[in-house]
Parts: C-alpha cells; structure tokens; sequence
C-alpha cells in the first residue's frame, strides 16, 4: 500500500509539472509573437537560440541533480516556452 501511494504521489507531481509546459506555451506564443512583429523573424532566430541554450542547461541540471523539485517544474516551464517560441515562429 505504502509504495503504490508513493507512486500516486509522484504521478501527480509529474502532471503538476506539465501544467508548467502549458502555462510556458501559452506564454511563449503570445511573446514571440509580439517579437516577430516587432523586430522581424531573424532576430527571433537569435531569441530561439538563446531560449534552447537555457533549456538545454537547466535540463542538464536537472538531470544532475537526480531529484524532482522546482528545477523539475522550471524545466517544464521552460521546454513549453521553448516549445512554443520555436512553433510560432515556425508557423
């Protein structure tokens, strides 16, 4: 019993987190949005490289850190938010 409430725990935690991805898309789509049209898609390029290269760090401390914590929920946040800057301007 104990291991299966344990289990549920941290189920939950992990759907917790991806409230965050969304939360980051739904930021990242409206920012980027106003970016391109304010100062055009290439230096939007320059912004998308800058959010995956902090994704791509926190991901990495994450990992390193073997716990799950606000640097779980961060990174959720920032792979929606790079998610969705790279998708809008895709798009």
């Amino acid at each position: 019993m104990k291991d299966d409430e344990n289990q549920i725990d941290y189920l939950k935690r992990c759907l917790y987190a991806l409230i965050f991805f969304g939360v980051g898309q739904s930021v990242s789509a409206i920012l980027m949005g106003e970016f391109i049209d304010k100062f055009g898609s290439k230096k939007a390029t320059f912004v998308n490289i800058l959010v995956i290269s902090v994704v791509l760090a926190i991901t990495l401390v994450t990992i390193r850190r073997k716990v799950f914590d606000w640097t779980s929920f961060l990174m959720c946040f920032l792979w929606g938010l790079q998610d969705g800057t790279v998708n809008t301007h895709t798009l």
